[in-house]
């Protein structure tokens, strides 16, 4: 592609030269900033009624991982929230994201964990495509030299006005937008071709697991009706036993204890969190928490009305603390712990959990859980199922991994492209 004939020094270390003719102005000439009200979330298990629902999924604050955080409840007197309107720009004010940015995309009341900072821009921008993506280049710059020399960065409505903006004339800009619009569909089309091979190989993966924990690895082997409807036939040696013959509840609080290895469940895998995060997610103390051991397997059985697509089964790799309103289950000697995750996976797969819970939630208990049908195969055929499933997922996890390595590089470079084109490292016309 071509350059621009001539170039000058924007004055900042990390953009370089801009196209002569274009203008650096700072953030605060071109929109309006307001701050916005931080709303605090407290426990459900504190609120009274049920609130006003917001699932996360509906904002995606670049930075921040909300992966964790399926809904959150406002009880009505706390309704506070703020207004927005389509194509305004959210920045978080604070925190470990700080800078994070979320574009609008219809008008709205919008409920927050983190304060953030909501910016309108004049009719100088045409797009909020073009906007949002030339404000998340530049400010990643000005967002690494003026927060993160704190302890907890910090943005504050100056430093936010005082970002730099590259303002390029208004037929430029639509040359621009109708550039990118095309090349990014293009690339965009190929991401989701890609994705549904992802979606694919997952499918494929469920399918295996819940086959084997269900029906076993033996096509030879003499069936029986097992009297389970989801499940129907099984081998005529295995048994089908309660859930509280084949494991227990465990529970040990956190309160004596203190320790400090957080954990968290998350699209069915328990994973690691930093306990002195500063993302406002995270409770002051930790001592309502339980600890897990190695080998258990955690449910999150709550507010099954509501989600219908997370996992809610995790296997603990490590001891740590997790909080107490998940349902955390001890192996007894009958059972391997991973051959019970996997059948109680199959289970989350096959959606059995719904409709089980009582209550204005859908919550579940161990009493509720108790009598829940497991079918079970002699130990040693558990570990041969276990070693078959780790086989097969680990080689559908290969090509998986191939697939989204494609995708990270379509990405890297439609990231790269609209960054060439909006700070003017590469010149496009409206020819």
């Amino acid at each position: 592609m071509k350059r621009y004939s001539k170039y000058k020094d924007s004055g900042m270390k990390w953009l370089g030269e801009i196209p002569s003719h274009s203008k650096v102005v700072f953030l605060k000439r071109i929109s309006n900033i307001v701050l916005g009200k931080m709303l605090a979330t407290r426990p459900k298990t504190e609120l009274d009624e049920l609130g006003y629902y917001l699932c996360a999924k509906d904002i995606h604050f670049t930075g921040i991982d909300y992966s964790d955080l399926k809904q959150m409840y406002f009880s009505r007197e706390e309704k506070q929230a703020l207004r927005v309107q389509k194509g305004d720009l959210l920045v978080v004010e604070g925190g470990a994201g700080a800078g994070g940015s979320f574009v609008v995309e219809e008008d709205r009341e919008c409920f927050i964990q983190n304060s953030v900072l909501k910016v309108r821009s004049h009719n100088y921008f045409l797009s909020q495509f073009i906007w949002y993506n030339l404000f998340n280049l530049m400010s990643k710059g000005y967002i690494d030299y003026v927060c993160n020399k704190a302890t907890i960065p910090h943005f504050t409505k100056e430093k936010l006005g005082c970002t730099p903006i590259i303002l390029y004339s208004v037929s430029e800009q639509k040359a621009i937008v109708f550039y990118l619009d095309g090349k990014v569909a293009k690339i965009d089309k190929y991401v989701d071709l890609v994705q549904k091979k992802i979606n694919a190989l997952d499918e494929l993966k469920q399918t295996i697991i819940s086959d084997a924990v269900t029906h076993g690895i033996n096509p030879n082997a003499k069936m029986k009706n097992s009297g389970i409807k989801w499940i129907g036939q099984i081998p005529t040696h295995w048994q089908v036993k309660r859930l509280a013959s084949v494991a227990y509840e465990h529970f040990i609080s956190n309160k004596k204890v203190h320790h400090q290895n957080l954990l968290s469940l998350s699209y069915g895998k328990i994973i690691k969190k930093d306990i002195n995060t500063t993302d406002g997610l995270l409770p002051a103390s930790f001592d309502n928490y339980q600890i897990v051991e190695k080998g258990n397997i955690v449910l999150r059985l709550t507010d099954l009305q509501n989600d219908h697509k997370s996992l809610r089964v995790g296997l603990a790799k490590e001891e740590g603390i997790i909080t107490s309103a998940y349902l955390t289950l001890g192996c007894r000697d009958n059972v391997l712990p991973i051959y019970l995750y996997n059948q109680l996976h199959a289970n989350d797969i096959h959606k059995i959990f719904y409709g089980m819970g009582d209550g204005i939630r859908q919550g579940l208990n161990f009493n509720g859980m108790k009598k829940l049908p497991v079918v079970l195969p002699p130990l040693d055929e558990q570990k041969e199922i276990v070693d078959y499933i780790d086989r097969k997922v680990a080689q559908i996890d290969q090509l998986r991994d191939k697939e989204l390595a494609q995708i990270e590089k379509l990405k890297e470079y439609k990231q790269r492209l609209i960054s060439d084109v909006v700070t003017g490292k590469v010149k496009v016309t409206s020819d």
